[in-house]
C-alpha cells in the first residue's frame, strides 16, 4: 500500500487550523510536517514487517489520536508530548526491526530500549511501545521485564493481538507450551490473519509432539503467504 492515502489522512490535519479555531491551533504550525514525516516512517514500518499484524496500525492510530486532540484544541503542550513518543516510536521500531536483517543491527538494542521508555514516559497510555519494548527486552534475554511490558500492553489495549504472540514466545522459550499455545491462541483469536502467530503455535505443538496440529497450523499460515510456515509443512509431509 505505498503512499497509504498520507493526503487524506493528513487533509484533517492541515484543515484544523480553521477561521473558528485560529488561536488555539497556532501552535501546532510545525505538528503537520512532523506527521508527514511519522507517517512516511509508517510506511517503512510496512515494508519492514509484512507479517507482523500489529505494527502500521502502531503509528497510525497515535496519529489519528493526535489529529482528534489538535481538532478539540487541546494545549499544545499535550499533542507535542504525543508527537514526540510517536517520533521516538518510529525511530526506535526502524532499529529493532532491522535485527531481523543483521545481527550487527543487535548493537541498537540497549538504544531501542530506551527509545520506547522514552515514548513511554511521553505518553504513559501508548500499549504499542511497552508490546515493542516487551519484545526488546525478550530478545536480550530478560523475561522478566519483557513480561511485565506485554502484560501492561495487553492491560492497555486488549486487543493487541501482537503483544499475545509475544506472552506466547515467552512461554515458548520457557518450554511452558500449553501457557505458549493459549497465547498463540489468543493472537489468531484477535487477528486470524497474523501469519506469524499460526506458525509460533504450530512450532509450540511440534515441541508437544503433536504433528497433526502443527500440521493444520503450518498449513494456515501457509496459506496467508508466510513462506516459514511453508518450509516446516514441506518437510513434514514429506
Amino acid at each position: 500500500m505505498k503512499r497509504f492515502l498520507v493526503c487524506t489522512m493528513l487533509l484533517p490535519v492541515l484543515c484544523c487550523c480553521s477561521a473558528r479555531n485560529q488561536r488555539a491551533s497556532q501552535p501546532y504550525d510545525d505538528i503537520p510536517i512532523r506527521m508527514m514525516k511519522l507517517l512516511e516512517a509508517a510506511e517503512r514500518e510496512r515494508d519492514l514487517s509484512k507479517y507482523r499484524w500489529c505494527s502500521i496500525s502502531d503509528l497510525t492510530d497515535q496519529l489519528e489520536a493526535i489529529k482528534q486532540d489538535m481538532a478539540r484544541g487541546v494545549p499544545v503542550e499535550r499533542v507535542e508530548r504525543n508527537v514526540s513518543a510517536a517520533e521516538r516510536f518510529a525511530t526506535a521500531y526502524e532499529l529493532q526491526y532491522r535485527m531481523s536483517e543483521s545481527l550487527e543491527a543487535y548493537n541498537s538494542l540497549d538504544m531501542v530500549i530506551r527509545l520506547y521508555t522514552e515514548a513511554i514516559e511521553l505518553n504513559e497510555g501508548y500499549a504499542e511501545a511497552y508490546d515493542n519494548r516487551g519484545e526488546a527486552y525478550l530478545v536480550k534475554g530478560d523475561f522478566s521485564l519483557a513480561l511485565q511490558d506485554l502484560h501492561k500492553a495487553v492491560e492497555l489495549k486488549p486487543g493487541l493481538a501482537n503483544a499475545y504472540n509475544g506472552l506466547g514466545n515467552i512461554y515458548h522459550l520457557k518450554r511452558d507450551f500449553d501457557q505458549a499455545i493459549l497465547y498463540y491462541s489468543k493472537a489468531i483469536e484477535l487477528s486470524w490473519g497474523f501469519a506469524v502467530a499460526w506458525t509460533n503455535r504450530g512450532d509450540a505443538y511440534m515441541s508437544k509432539g503433536e504433528i497433526n496440529e502443527a500440521m493444520w497450523d503450518f498449513n494456515v499460515a501457509c496459506q496467508l503467504g508466510y513462506q516459514p510456515a511453508c518450509k516446516e509443512l514441506y518437510v513434514l509431509e514429506r
